[in-house]
């Protein structure tokens, strides 16, 4: 007699779409009694999920329960956005779906800023909510998460693509099952479960779980046949990397190389391609620091081969004429990217690589010559407060080559993107789809929780004072992260961006903190700089912990955002 018992030992594991190895572990026993949370613990631990994220509560208890009896650490951090930011740098350290577990009503909503950002992103994000129990629905329940509660099911939907509540306990193993396999697929996308607390401790219905999503097929022939058709007619074209290109690391650069063009990087496509490769020309958009623009000035393309590019106004400059010229083939795994930013001539929702590689292959090859630029002398830092730029170069300068940065949002990601020299994949990480701040604080923090060492997150002091309390969980949990915090005393890309098109502004000033007094408070390490050689002593510390470096930065300082001109009002200006 076949059993689902025996089912889940015979049949062969099928993986998800990128090859992530699922763990052989023995199958539920029927005999024994099982809830569902220990169902689900057991289905993320097949999975090879070591971490979580999350802060527990009534409704999600039994989660909380059954993760006591596994190998599963579960971090417990100060706000749920912020777990939400730190799987997702989980998920991109590993290729592993990033798990938050948290409770329900205020719980799931605070999620929302992470889930938007993971969408927008293709970052793979679970978040598994409690919610009250099913015999109490829709009767005014504190925290009702049902169609006559909060509706979360249609509000985080919204957000996030997938949000499902589970009502009854044999579908449990199985929806789970399905938005971690959507977590691991390429391209990633994260999924809400909100699931009943009665049916969490409910006992549950073990199920084999097979499968994953369709994985996005190569191109046809007759897609292959339209790009090649209008890529081959021009004398010169470029190539152009976004975010869809991110998580696919440098697998892109011998079709790239193959092809000969020259390429541009957005902000999100950084590392794809080394800023050092020969066919790179720059970033464009935010992040530019003029090279990509003079480029397209002087040497205006026939042609645009777009590979998962969002083509927003942060990534284009304002919808800059000069892309509206050339005529734009684009590439993408993620078909809500295409055409929407710019017209496209071609759009092909398929697999990233075998397509570019096919295309590659097809075309004759161009040789290029793109002229070096000569690396300008970093002079060492002096005399506070600093120009944020210069402490860019003197973090990169100073901290081991092999070090992995992230960015929060604000006047500080601009400089990052126009200093920072990323040579390799992974070795910076943003979050511009959303644009939240406290992003690049959460992501740094789940870089180091999933063991990539050394990291290096940058923020401002207002992302800091808004998100800055989980390096408290930094300390519990012994993750050895550097937060560099630029304080200039105000919220620099606001009060810049608005007197630049109004001619006035608020100052928008912070509250005087010392940051190296509460990062003491918090239980980290912290230190002041005021000159390279604190820098250089920093970056030479055995960390055993986060450690906090507040950077005095010259708040008169305005670094050139593209994004101002999409506010620029022909009124204001």
């Amino acid at each position: 007699m076949t059993t689902i018992s025996s089912l889940a030992t015979s049949l062969p594991r099928v993986a998800p779409t990128h090859d992530l190895p699922l763990l052989d572990l023995p199958a539920l026993d029927l005999a024994t009694p099982v809830t569902v949370a220990r169902a689900f613990v057991r289905e993320l631990e097949r999975f090879g999920i070591e971490q979580v994220f999350g802060i527990p509560g009534g409704a999600c208890s039994p989660l909380d329960d059954a993760l006591l009896d596994s190998r599963i650490r579960m971090i417990t951090c100060q706000h749920e956005a912020l777990a939400a930011y730190m799987a997702i740098g989980y998920h991109r350290a590993t290729g592993r779906p990033g798990v938050v577990i948290v409770t329900s009503g205020p719980g799931v909503l605070n999620t929302a800023p992470a889930l938007a950002a993971a969408r927008l992103d293709d970052d793979g994000l679970v978040v598994i909510a409690g919610d009250v129990m099913r015999q109490n629905a829709d009767r005014g329940a504190l925290q009702d998460g049902g169609a006559r509660g909060l509706q979360l099911d249609a509000a985080m939907g919204a957000l996030a693509g997938e949000a499902e509540t589970v009502r009854h306990a044999f579908q449990a193993q199985a929806r789970l099952g399905q938005a971690l396999f959507r977590a691991a697929a390429t391209p990633a996308s994260p999924t809400v479960l909100s699931v009943p607390v009665d049916v969490l401790r409910a006992q549950a219905s073990p199920c084999a779980v097979f499968g994953a999503p369709a994985p996005v097929p190569a191109a046809g022939e007759e897609a292959l046949e339209a790009a090649v058709s209008v890529l081959s007619r021009v004398r010169q074209g470029l190539v152009w990397l976004g975010v869809g290109a991110r998580s696919l690391g440098e697998a892109l650069v011998p079709a790239l190389e193959r092809l000969g063009w020259p390429v541009i990087t957005d902000s999100e496509g950084r590392g794809v391609i080394s800023d050092e490769h020969p066919l790179r020309v720059g970033c464009f958009g935010v992040g530019d620091d003029g090279a990509a623009h003079a480029w397209l000035t002087r040497h205006p393309p026939g042609a645009i081969l777009a590979i998962g590019a969002r083509f927003d106004d942060t990534t284009t400059n304002g919808y800059a004429a000069e892309l509206h010229q050339p005529r734009l083939v684009q590439i993408d795994h993620s078909a809500l990217r295409l055409a929407r930013g710019l017209p496209a001539a071609v759009a092909i929702h398929a697999d990233i690589p075998s397509t570019v590689a096919a295309i590659a292959a097809r075309m004759p090859g161009a040789s290029v010559s793109i002229p070096r630029r000569p690396v300008a002398v970093a002079l060492p830092l002096q005399n506070t407060p600093f120009d944020p730029r210069a402490v860019v170069v003197a973090l990169q300068r100073c901290f081991p080559a092999d070090t992995t940065f992230t960015s929060d949002i604000g006047n500080h990601l601009l400089a990052t993107l126009t200093r920072l020299r990323v040579r390799r994949a992974g070795q910076l990480h943003i979050s511009q789809g959303l644009g939240g701040m406290g992003s690049g604080i959460g992501m740094a923090f789940g870089l180091a929780a999933a063991g990539v060492r050394p990291v290096v997150g940058i923020c401002g002091d207002g992302g800091a004072l808004m998100a800055g309390n989980d390096v408290a969980t930094c300390v519990k949990y012994r993750l050895p992260v550097v937060l560099a915090i630029f304080h200039d005393g105000h919220l620099g890309m606001v009060h810049h961006g608005v007197t630049r098109i109004y001619g006035r502004s608020d100052p928008y000033a912070l509250p005087p903190v010392d940051f190296v007094a509460w990062a003491r408070a918090l239980g980290a390490d912290a230190m002041r700089i005021e000159s390279e050689a604190d820098l250089q002593a920093a970056a030479g510390r055995e960390l055993r912990g986060p450690l906090v470096l507040e950077i005095p930065i010259d708040p008169a300082i305005r670094l050139e955002n593209p994004r101002e001109k999409v506010f620029a009002f022909p009124e204001a200006t």
